[in-house]
């Protein structure tokens, strides 16, 4: 089972670099295109060196714990810089924060991907901090009780935002 869901993540990750031109809406020559084609490439490769360790013997150069340091940087790294893109994103049906309130609200979806953006990149950074000061139990506590911090302020704002927006619609009436 898991090797099919690496194949189908990888075929998908493949499939998106090769339209994202027309996922995003843009030119091909956009810098923006260019952005989130260097993301694809980065997971993928991520995704497939994950992978990959084990089965050309990657894993056994250092002890196991030295591994998982390095897995938990690998992940850091890939939060920090989805963090660091994320604010600089476009307003498009199929990337960034897709939930109703914000799909065709520019400034709310903007705010929103700004306040994500830089959630992610604090929760990266703090993870990669936190790799070198406490074991591994503690640090995979953190960065799943930071994750679910980051869903709830996502969900609380826009939740308040839709609601305010509704009670300002109802007394402009």
């Amino acid at each position: 089972m898991e090797i099919i869901g690496f194949i189908l993540l990888t075929s998908l990750l493949i499939r998106n670099y090769i339209k994202m031109p027309e996922i995003l809406g843009l030119s091909k020559d956009n810098p923006k295109v260019k952005t989130a084609r260097s993301s694809q490439i980065l997971f993928l490769v991520f995704v497939i060196g994950v992978k990959l360790a084990p089965v050309l013997g990657l894993d056994e150069i250092f002890s196991s714990e030295i591994n998982e340091k390095i897995y938990i940087g690998f992940y850091a790294v890939i939060l920090m810089y989805f963090g660091n893109i994320l604010p600089r994103m476009t307003l498009a049906e199929k990337t960034g924060i897709n939930l109703p309130c914000y799909q065709f609200e520019k400034t709310s979806w903007r705010k929103i991907t700004k306040i994500s953006g830089y959630l992610f990149f604090i929760l990266g950074f703090t993870m990669f901090i936190l790799k070198f000061c406490f074991n591994l139990k503690q640090v995979y506590e953190v960065a799943l009780e930071m994750i679910f911090f980051v869903l709830f302020v996502v969900s609380l704002i826009c939740i308040l935002t839709y609601y305010l927006k509704i009670i300002f619609l109802r007394r402009a009436k």
